[in-house]
């Protein structure tokens, strides 16, 4: 089993997912997988390190887990993820969480003052009269996709502007690093928790 992470989370119901991966690219010490990740195998070692001898694993205090020693190219390990079930409903219904000011200050007002400037309006506009984060998200996930076009041929940012406000009200062209940024900066100025989470595949 993994360690649990340094928040707090009740036991989730929700089916099981099963992952496998192996380490190709580059040695690291990040394991991916899915939320909420519970337990974890080490396979074979390919290279002289082997997590499962002489490391081990922890978790941050995002629930990211990490081996505390590196894993070589070769290396493969299979995580368990709890993937919560959650229906729409009960998710416009959830309570509303108090956070701290460290949890504000990293997940909601952090923006600069040209995204809250040029996308502040914007974001308010789209979610009027909506009461919950989760109509909230869904709105501004409804707008990106309908006025904006996925492609890898991305247009080029002009010097001095901001790349998300340049994708949202000027290219509306973008690749999947700008529409993540985009809906996690939205979604601060609609006063609702975000991150960008990235991987390798």
């Amino acid at each position: 089993p993994l360690p649990p992470p340094t928040w707090t989370l009740a036991p989730l119901k929700g089916r099981e997912l099963k992952q496998v991966f192996e380490v190709v690219g580059a040695s690291t010490v990040g394991l991916f997988a899915a939320s909420f990740p519970e337990r974890l195998k080490f396979g074979p070692p390919m290279g002289p390190v082997s997590p499962a001898r002489s490391g081990g694993v922890a978790t941050d205090s995002t629930g990211s887990i990490q081996t505390t020693s590196v894993m070589n190219i070769g290396q493969t390990y299979t995580v368990w993820s709890r993937i919560p079930d959650f229906t729409p409903d009960q998710l416009r219904a959830a309570k509303r969480e108090r956070y701290d000011k460290e949890f504000r200050e990293r997940y909601i007002e952090q923006s600069s003052a040209e995204v809250a400037a040029e996308l502040g309006p914007l974001v308010e506009s789209i979610t009027r009269g909506l009461t919950n984060d989760f109509d909230k998200t869904r709105a501004i996930q409804d707008y990106l996709e309908e006025h904006c076009l996925y492609t890898l041929d991305v247009p080029f940012t002009p010097v001095g502007r901001d790349r998300v406000v340049y994708f949202v009200k000027s290219s509306r062209r973008g690749a999947c690093d700008l529409f993540s940024s985009a809906m996690a900066l939205m979604c601060r100025l609609a006063g609702v928790p975000a991150r960008v989470a990235t991987g390798f595949n």
